[in-house]
């Protein structure tokens, strides 16, 4: 009876590992998906700019708001990105 009992304990911890075993694996494949995902998010230039004139969007509004608030005058115009600056002088190169 001790080695039947012994062995279903075995046979329980040998399941036990084996269930954390799958369970890392799996988490372990998905936070590599996850890490691949945010690195080739932060490796991508399109990204980066989009995010950067999203922020710049963001931050003008936010100061737009704030001299609306305050009444401190006539607002700075909003600052231009790089790109938007080399598009607007190829329009104004075009139009010329």
């Amino acid at each position: 009876m001790i080695i039947v009992y012994t062995a279903l304990i075995l046979i329980g911890i040998a399941a036990s590992v084996l269930w954390c075993k799958a369970v890392f694996w799996f988490f372990g494949k998905l936070e590599k998906r996850i890490n691949k995902k945010k690195i080739a998010e932060q490796n991508n230039p399109y990204i980066q700019a989009h995010k950067a004139k999203m922020l710049n969007d963001k931050n003008y509004e936010e100061y737009l708001d704030w001299m609306a608030k305050n009444a401190h005058g006539v607002p700075v115009p909003k600052m231009m990105t790089r790109e938007d600056w080399e598009a607007s002088q190829k329009i104004n190169r075009l139009t010329l």
